[in-house]
């Protein structure tokens, strides 16, 4: 499984979205990768399995399940970190 997380805060942080995880996404399931987002649920990649929502808790419980990690510089970024998962942060 390998998570990703597409959003950041509104407002002038949203500069630091990435804008390619759709396709980063399509990508990964060609090669035969699960792929999850996580985070709120409007941060949901399309084409991929939707762990979003839930308290920080429930996510980061989630989050245990993923082999690495793709981020956004965001507050889901450091949890991935805190966790140990394998991460690129963006």
């Amino acid at each position: 499984l390998i998570g990703l997380h597409a959003g950041s805060k509104q407002g002038i942080w949203a500069t630091k979205r990435w804008p390619h995880f759709a396709e980063l996404a399509a990508a990964l399931v060609a090669e035969g990768w699960e792929v999850a987002s996580f985070g709120t649920a409007d941060e949901h990649v399309p084409g991929t399995r939707d762990l979003t929502g839930g308290s920080i808790e429930e996510m980061a419980g989630r989050m245990l399940g993923c082999r690495a990690f793709v981020a956004n510089d965001s507050g889901v970024m450091n949890v991935a970190n805190a966790l140990g998962i394998p991460l690129v942060a963006l």
